[in-house]
């Protein structure tokens, strides 16, 4: 390398005389190490006494005494953050989670000044240093100048970039969150014990008077001072029962007053997604670590006389970071922008003082009565009057309608998202198919169509938390990050290895020695590995844009996916098809179960001898009609009401349910619907017989809730069979009552109820399910099925589509009579019970495992140990509730293997 600098230097410098001139620059250039050594030193101690007088100010509001300040006076407050990928029942402040209050600093802006200098000046030297040691000085007069000035400017980079949040934060004045500019979301850092801050947030006034509110936005949510406090809470939501909107629709809506200063504190109804500039861009690129380390790079080769290869580098390292930035991330954040702001013009019908007026979605705000029209739902809004037909689509990927009804009157407790929603919300972003206003609202204000109340606007809504999703995703675990800076190190110290024993058998200078170090590293841990990186990440990300319409904000993330080990699926749907055909009755006679009753001929087989079974078919759902008489709701239900051809009454009539002959009218008192926990749906209607209660559910849960004395005696056997045989089963039930139990708590209803039937429904798996099943297989990656259904159900699914390992026995997991202990039934070897696993090690490939709800719950909670050992056997999960469903994905995420889930 030496040979081929000497030689490139006498190529490049050209013949000239000593002159005047060149007798400055050496001059100037000998200066340069003692003039930022004065700097340094001068920095150094004003830094030195700002640091000591910012503590001073940091220990009187953050000492033994802060407790005693008022809240208003307060520095640094919990922090009640709006969670990214969770629901948002509820705000949540982690412990470790800090609000903290800044003003700007003249001294401190002076001294960030002053630092932020030294890099933009150390640059610009190394590029007249470059120049000298081609056209001017030459080697001997400029290396070691080079060197200093090389060390400093990328160790201060190096710094500024990793601490850019609490650098900046560091030279603010600290202050009472009553009296601050910025607010500094902070959290406890573990390592280091204190306050580390995440984002620098700038506070924004309401209005041009100085006793207006303020606020800050973060995560597209804004968040507003808080009275005497001045703790900022997140706005947007609205927390009232349902009495209290029903009163506000009751008293003509909001005023528009009233309407006008909820628009001035909450903001618009809009989800404002930044798109960064073509040069904020470039600067949120180009201030990670990786680009400091290919810069150090750049221009170690560039001074090193090779030019050639340093020009190379700076094309590709800046050219390929700028096409990532600006035609791959900046272009995916203007599409979801775009995304954002669709539906913010679409008109909407609102109630203000009485009187229906037309505004822009954007403009609606919390408490609003508005018309639902059809068309894309404008903010997140609970239904008051009427019933709505709704596509969630967007939310859940299932485009099977869904109908909400309207929220209670009576109700004051308050408006549970979590537990109400399902029935109630209409979330923004899904769409309205079908809006009946409620014939019975006797009302100045009724119209022709369902009303609600806006009850979420902006970033809180559902559509905005999905976006929030995708801008800014939690941070994920992955072992080729995690592990790279030790990969690096290895690679580091080995170019370092080399570099000591060159210089000690080499008689280079000290001043050689070190750029012979430098390309030592840089030879070892080469700079375009990270372009790399970015080319194939860049074009992965281009090519799911292109082919599979997918959009990736974070394309550092796509390797992941190269990586899965384990797939979860669910199984109505994914590996069976959506919908289920019906395909046989079995009605209960005495205790035994009749003769199938086929599909065809159910009206004519049931309604001589089984017209319990018959009304319980017809009246135990919530299906409602479009208005073209489409049936919408359950598809297990939607292909019952078609074999049975009764017909529903109208959108907005009483609900009722009549025969094909219209000889018999069901009228439906009180719906049950469907409960996760309890696993049962139902109704109360009325018959020309009288009043009775209908349950369905699960056939394991309704032998639970009915006389022994009404089961069949081989129910518990007849099911199994059928399950095994990839059959959903629903078992049917009833009871009479009086008038005067229709409104009995559903736990009285569902007791003491007389099984009068079994309805099978055969769910077919997909054609291309087993080659599916065995491709990921063949790769490496772990298959498991997680299905609500029945666990011998699952089994036998998984059987068939390969899941299963050919000639593995499979044991089912079974909780105790006493709810301790697992048996393990053979579900080759009917009725063998094993009351222990066999060894895992002893046995490995000759057993696999399946676990329903009880018994997966039990072992999470008693035997962490026993299901982590399994948890590579087990492919099968049944029963699972949606909360089961993710705690076993986060047992998988924590299980420590070499893959993601």
């Amino acid at each position: 390398m030496a040979i081929i600098r000497t030689q490139a230097q006498e190529f490049l410098v050209l013949p000239h005389a000593i002159s005047a001139d060149q007798h400055w620059r050496t001059i100037f250039v000998d200066t340069i190490v003692f003039g930022w050594l004065l700097y340094f030193t001068a920095l150094a101690v004003l830094t030195a006494i700002y640091v000591g007088i910012r503590q001073k100010i940091v220990r009187r509001l953050d000492g033994p005494h802060a407790s005693k300040v008022a809240l208003g006076d307060a520095h640094s407050r919990r922090f009640s953050q709006i969670p990214i990928g969770e629901s948002e029942s509820a705000t949540f402040a982690p412990a470790d989670s800090f609000q903290s209050g800044y003003q700007a600093w003249a001294l401190g802006g002076l001294l960030r000044l002053f630092w932020k200098i030294v890099p933009v000046m150390t640059q610009a030297q190394m590029l007249y240093l470059t120049v000298e040691v081609y056209f001017g000085l030459g080697w001997d007069a400029t290396a070691s100048k080079f060197i200093f000035v090389f060390i400093t400017s990328h160790s201060i980079l190096l710094f500024l970039v990793k601490y850019m949040a609490n650098f900046n934060t560091f030279f603010l004045y600290p202050c009472s969150l009553k009296n601050a500019d910025y607010i500094a979301v902070q959290y406890i850092d573990q390592k280091r014990k204190r306050k580390s801050t995440s984002h620098l947030l700038p506070v924004h006034r309401l209005g041009e008077r100085s006793d207006s509110g303020r606020f800050f936005e973060f995560t597209c949510v804004r968040y507003l001072e808080e009275g005497q406090s001045c703790r900022f809470r997140p706005a947007g939501q609205l927390e009232t029962s349902g009495a209290q909107v029903h009163k506000t629709l009751q008293n003509g809506g909001l005023s528009k007053k009233t309407a006008a200063e909820l628009r001035f504190t909450e903001g618009p109804n809009q989800i404002s997604v930044k798109v960064p500039s073509i040069l904020e861009s470039l600067m949120i690129e180009f201030s990670e670590i990786n680009y400091i380390f290919q810069t150090a790079s750049i221009w170690n080769y560039m001074f090193w006389t090779t030019w050639n290869i340093a020009f190379l580098w700076l094309f590709l390292v800046y050219g390929c970071g700028a096409w990532k930035s600006l035609l791959i991330i900046r272009k995916n954040q203007k599409q979801i922008s775009s995304m954002a702001e669709v539906g913010s013009e679409k008109p909407e019908a609102v109630l203000r003082d009485g009187v229906w007026i037309n505004i822009t979605a954007k403009e609606l705000v919390l408490g609003d009565i508005v018309q639902i029209s059809h068309g894309s739902v404008p903010a997140d809004i609970a239904l008051l009057s009427g019933s709505v037909i709704v596509n969630e689509s967007m939310l859940t990927g299932e485009p099977m309608p869904l109908q909400k009804i309207a929220l209670e009157g009576s109700r004051t407790d308050m408006y549970n998202e979590k537990a109400d929603g399902k029935k109630h919300s209409l979330y923004a972003g899904t769409e309205v198919l079908q809006s009946v206003a409620d014939r019975e609202l006797k009302n100045v204000h009724s119209c022709e169509s369902a009303i609600g109340v806006v009850m979420k606007i902006g970033g809180r809504t559902a559509k905005g938390q999905l976006i929030r999703m995708v801008l800014f995703p939690s941070e994920v675990r992955f072992k080729l990050t995690e592990q790279m800076p030790y990969v690096i190190a290895m690679l580091a110290v080995w170019a370092l290895t080399v570099w000591a024993i060159i210089s000690f058998v080499s008689e280079m200078s000290h001043t050689d020695s070190v750029f012979v170090g430098i390309s030592a590293i840089t030879q070892a841990v080469n700079p375009l590995m990270a372009v790399s990186f970015v080319l194939g990440q860049g074009w992965s990300a281009a090519r799911l844009r292109e082919d599979g319409e997918i959009t990736c904000l974070n394309v550092a993330r796509l390797p992941i996916a190269g990586k899965i080990g384990t797939m979860v699926f669910d199984k109505t749907g994914t590996i069976t098809h959506s919908g289920m055909a019906l395909s046989a009755v079995l009605p209960v006679a005495g205790r035994e179960l009749a003769e199938e009753v086929g599909s065809a001929r159910l009206n004519t087989a049931l309604a001589a001898s089984q017209g319990n079974l018959l009304r319980a078919l017809a009246s135990c759902h919530t299906l409602t009609t479009m208005q073209d008489g489409t049936l919408v709701g359950n598809q297990v239900e939607i292909v019952t009401m078609q074999a049975l051809g009764w017909k529903l009454s109208a959108p907005g009539e009483p609900r009722s349910i009549t025969a094909p002959d219209g000889g018999e009218k069901l009228s439906v008192l009180r719906q049950l619907e469907f409960d996760h926990h309890r696993m049962t749906s139902g109704a109360v209607v009325r018959t020309d017989l009288g009043v009775f209660a209908f349950v369905k559910g699960a056939y394991d849960k309704i032998s639970t809730i009915c006389l022994p004395e009404s089961l069949p005696v081989d129910y518990a056997a007849v099911c199994d069979r059928y399950a095994k045989k990839c059959f959903y089963v629903i078992a049917m039930s009833f009871k009479q009552l009086s008038s005067e139990d229709v409104e009995m708590s559903r736990d009285s209803l569902e007791e003491g109820l007389q099984c009068c039937g079994l309805v099978l429904f055969k769910n077919e798996m997909k054609e291309d399910s087993p080659a599916a099943i065995q491709e990921l297989r063949s790769g490496g990656i772990n298959c498991v099925i997680c299905t609500g259904d029945n666990t011998t159900t699952g089994i036998s699914i998984g059987k068939q589509c390969g899941i299963f390992s050919e000639g593995a026995r499979v044991l089912l997991g079974e909780l105790g009579a006493d709810g301790q202990g697992l048996a393990w039934r053979d579900e080759d070897e009917q009725g063998k019970v094993l009351q222990r696993l066999p060894d895992v090690e002893a046995h490995a490939g000759q057993f696999e495992l399946a676990l329903n709800q009880s018994s997966f719950r039990w072992l999470v909670k008693e035997d962490a140990a026993l299901m982590a050992e399994i948890l590579p056997l087990v492919k099968v999960y049944g029963r699972m509730k949606p909360d089961d469903k993710v705690n076993l994905i986060s047992l998988w995420q924590n299980y420590g293997i070499d893959g993601t889930v």
